[in-house]
């Protein structure tokens, strides 16, 4: 039965849960793969029960042990969690040199079509349908997986780029912080979320040595596989990092946000039935939710049509939550829209890159090994401005 997909105020916190024990903290976001799953192994009893029950939807999750005055996790409270140091604007943004992305709470995110060269798509406003940001990959460029994105006027204002770890603590001397399962709040959901989404789930098998028995198997759960990339202003100041999943077997991956102090910021839950994400902070409140085509169409992730023709990528409908309330995340700031707006598309275009995938940045390394035509005195073969590809 498909998840139900509503909206929830962040009040109403995804993150209580109370009756979970908290999750240990892992030491490395090597370890998320742990923590979401891996391939299919036998089962204990009482999870082939738990999937005989009937399916738990958003709203029980929601729901169970819930306290609408905010959640207040067995380790983690508002006094102790830093909420937001790291996110703030850059001087070149406080100078105007690089403009601000201005957004509104409800928005479209449309590809557009593919070319040889690249490609582009717009962040549109619901009902009005207007372009208010866009962004562009250049696939001439040698870190072409990079997104360049602009305001309503077409200036740009930010760029994305795939990098690592190691680049960034030398580059910008950043490191991550606690990782998602350190926050007792987000350990206990993401433990449900995992229960509810594919933990239960199992299939059977005839065993190899006797095929009169069969063995009971848990579904395959999601990648092991992430990608870091970091979020700069115009003028190349570090704002934030996402780490980004690989979306494998039908399965879309999570998302998680640091702000520039290596801080959590936001972190996604990943709905392993159809294409979507709910944003969450690291108290548990939601912040977004994201979904393709249209929020509450509830179509399955695998059955979506990825034309190749527009970058294999989904359209998705994003809703950002008011924020205002007490203790309530920067990135619902009118300022810091573009946030969750620029995470939700980047997950959308990687996801898109596993179905389709540029030729040009295939054959530029073959193309800068063509042999020159031979002028005068100099040999008949000249090889030029590359190395020959591995």
């Amino acid at each position: 039965m498909p998840m139900v997909a509503t909206v929830l105020h962040p009040a109403f916190c995804l993150g209580l849960l109370l009756l979970c024990h908290p999750a240990e903290a892992a030491q490395a976001r090597g370890l998320a793969s742990a923590r979401l799953g891996s391939s299919a192994s036998a089962i204990p009893e009482w999870r082939v029960k738990a999937a005989l029950a009937p399916a738990q939807t958003l709203e029980t999750l929601a729901a169970s042990g819930a306290d609408k005055a905010g959640f207040r996790g067995a380790n983690v409270t508002a006094e102790n969690v830093t909420r937001d140091v790291g996110v703030g604007t850059t001087e070149a943004q406080d100078k105007h040199q690089c403009p601000l992305v201005k957004l509104t709470r409800l928005l479209n995110l449309h590809p557009g079509y593919a070319s040889w060269g690249g490609q582009q798509g717009g962040w549109l406003s619901v009902p009005d349908s207007l372009t208010l940001g866009s962004w562009s990959q250049n696939f001439f460029a040698q870190n072409w997986q990079g997104v360049t994105i602009s305001d309503a006027n077409g200036r740009v204002a930010l760029r994305i780029e795939e990098t690592t770890d190691e680049e960034l603590a030398r580059k910008y001397q950043w490191r991550e912080g606690a990782p998602p399962m350190s926050y007792a709040n987000l350990s206990s959901l993401q433990g449900r979320w995992e229960t509810a989404m594919y933990r239960t789930g199992f299939a059977t098998e005839n065993a190899a040595e006797d095929p009169s028995h069969a063995r009971v198997l848990q579904m395959p759960g999601p990648s092991d596989s992430w990608k870091t990339f970091a979020l700069f202003d115009c003028a190349g100041s570090l704002l934030f990092v996402a780490y980004l999943q690989a979306s494998v077997n039908g399965f879309p991956g999570a998302s998680n946000v640091y702000d520039r102090n290596g801080d959590l910021v936001v972190h996604t839950l990943a709905d392993a039935k159809i294409a979507r994400h709910l944003f969450v902070d690291p108290l548990g409140y939601l912040l977004a939710t994201a979904e393709a085509p249209r929020l509450n169409d509830s179509i399955p992730y695998k059955d979506m049509p990825k034309d190749p023709a527009r970058g294999g990528m989904l359209s998705y409908q994003l809703k950002i939550e008011e924020g205002g309330y007490a203790n309530s995340s920067r990135l619902l700031e009118t300022e810091y829209l573009w946030v969750l707006t620029a995470v939700a598309q980047l997950r959308a275009i990687e996801d898109g890159r596993t179905v389709w995938s540029p030729v040009l940045p295939q054959i530029l390394p073959w193309a800068y090994w063509l042999p020159a035509p031979p002028l005068g005195p100099s040999p008949p073969f000249v090889y030029f401005l590359a190395p020959p590809p591995p």
